[in-house]
């Protein structure tokens, strides 16, 4: 029988190579959003485009975590026992969301002007109508991202990890093309052309992939499949507990619509760099982690289930705490050698630089979120889900009204809510599961944990902060590369020793680890 430890060992395994992979794929993006800022800056256009995508993304956001949290678990179970009926059961999913959604694509494209009134009543009426001629070509995005979605599921299912994270790319690397030929005679509607093609190659490049695995992807229409009827079942909670998560985003963009002319833009912008450490750490920890949550959530050994969520929360603090310290003290800097050139100037960078130093604080607490409700999902208990979500948007309203008042510019107290949402959010929900599930969980190793990991990342605060006052990031873009990379190594060393003398656990290992690697160097 497995053992805790080296259960938790394949989970971080598993993490790894998720992170690399994504983490590859998302560096390689922060080209095209160089390109598009350069070339787009902040204002009309690029405030239309990020409005035009909310709708579809709603969409999608909400199809994904309704896979993850009934189809998943379902098809594990199918999966299990006979492969052919669990084959059967994906294209009968398939089939039926494929339906749905070519339903809902038709309603987008003919109420988008509506759908812009209502979801951003404070825009101009230039930004209006271009978003509303915006919406009605990302109504595509509907059907294929909700595509993308499913057969990345569907491979995570099968512990298929790499290949959903490298395809990622192809978004970027179609992005980049339709904007370097097309900018300059279509404008705006490059970046569009751009993330729809991204978006169609990457589901045939996925459904190749499973074809491998010996899966056709062809749709097939069955309403009264049984596992269909299941999903409805336990479906109907999770759909409302989705839809009131998704709308944070629509109030946030509703609330963001009053704002000045390039709020929305630079908002945008600012959750680019912020999606790169979410999707890179947190998503891919929780991805790695959700097939072994099942298992041991249905095997009923919850003692393991309780080590490896302790595990993960810990190792996202251990990556996350010293990276939002060295992201927010330098985010002018970082802003700046990204993006400012062409179409993006001083005014722009300044208001991106403060939204993107206040959105940073929400990386560990949503990524946190994002494991517990794995955890959730893995014991079936939407209504625990519909609670969180509630609770979510309800103090994220709130805290957005306040903090739009103290905040300068307002958009970054939108950004800002959304870390003090997300504290509240995890709280209650180690609350739950210790209630509910995880009977045995001690919160206090997990708190004298993360409060080691603040304790060893404040040192290097210091001599980041340091550096930062002492030497002046140059304009050259290799040049302040180089800086900020050293001034990376610098606090990452504080960081690592500062940790292992407090007796942290995770950078005992990393000290470990890296002193091998340096000896096993030197006897070559």
């Amino acid at each position: 029988m497995e053992t805790s430890s080296s259960h938790s060992g394949r989970i971080k395994r598993a993490s790894a190579v998720l992170f690399i992979v994504s983490g590859a794929g998302y560096l390689f993006s922060m080209l095209k959003e160089v390109l598009v800022a350069a070339n787009f800056g902040i204002g009309i256009g690029i405030d239309a485009f990020y409005a035009s995508l909310t709708i579809p993304y709603f969409i999608s956001g909400i199809t994904g975590t309704l896979l993850t949290g009934t189809f998943t678990p379902l098809f594990m179970e199918y999966n299990s026992v006979d492969r052919e009926k669990a084959r059967v059961f994906a294209n009968t999913v398939f089939g039926m969301m494929t339906l749905t959604l070519l339903v809902l694509m038709c309603l987008v494209f003919v109420f988008s002007p509506q759908l812009t009134a209502l979801c951003f009543p404070g825009f101009q009426p230039a930004t209006a109508a271009l978003t509303v001629k915006l919406s009605r070509a990302a109504c595509l995005l509907v059907l294929l991202t909700s595509c993308v979605t499913f057969a990345s599921v569907l491979l995570n299912a099968e512990k298929e990890f790499a290949g959903p994270a490298i395809s990622n790319m192809l978004i970027t690397v179609c992005t980049i093309a339709c904007v370097l030929w097309l900018s300059g005679s279509v404008g705006i509607w490059a970046l569009m052309a751009g993330v729809i093609s991204g978006n169609l190659m990457q589901f045939l490049v996925l459904r190749n992939s499973l074809k491998k695995l010996n899966y056709s992807v062809a749709p097939a229409f069955d309403s009264r499949h049984p596992g269909l009827i299941k999903m409805r079942r336990s479906g109907l909670i999770l759909l409302l507990a989705v839809v009131i998560s998704h709308c944070n985003l629509l109030a946030d963009r509703f609330m963001i619509s009053w704002l000045p002319t390039g709020s929305l833009g630079a908002y945008g912008y600012a959750l680019r760099l912020v999606d790169v450490l979410l999707q890179v750490f947190c998503f891919s920890t929780a991805t790695a982690a959700f097939p072994f949550f099942i298992t041991d959530a249905v095997g009923k050994n919850h003692k393991r289930l309780e080590e490896s969520f302790v595990s993960g929360l810990r190792m996202l603090g251990f990556i996350l705490i010293p990276l939002t310290v060295f992201f927010v003290l330098f985010s002018p800097d970082i802003v700046r050698v990204l993006f400012q050139r062409g179409a993006f100037d001083g005014a722009a960078a300044r208001i991106t630089a403060f939204t993107f130093s206040a959105a940073v604080c929400q990386v560990f607490f949503v990524g946190a979120v994002i494991l517990a409700s794995r955890v959730f999902f893995a014991f079936n208990d939407m209504k625990a889900m519909l609670k969180l979500n509630a609770l979510g948007l309800a103090l994220k309203v709130i805290f957005n009204f306040a903090f739009m008042r103290v905040v300068s510019p307002p958009v970054a107290g939108v950004a800002l809510s959304t870390a003090a949402t997300y504290l509240f959010m995890i709280l209650w929900a180690c609350f739950a599961l210790r209630r509910d599930y995880l009977k045995g969980m001690r919160l206090s190793p997990l708190l004298t944990g993360l409060v080691k990991i603040t304790a060893a990342a404040l040192p290097a605060a210091g001599i980041l902060a340091a550096l930062k006052y002492a030497f002046v990031v140059p304009a050259a873009p290799l040049a302040a590369v180089a800086l900020l990379a050293a001034a990376g190594a610098a606090g990452a060393a504080t960081y690592l020793v500062c940790g292992a003398a407090l007796g942290l656990e995770e950078s005992n290992s990393a000290v470990s680890k890296l002193l091998v690697s340096v000896r096993e160097k030197a006897k070559i």
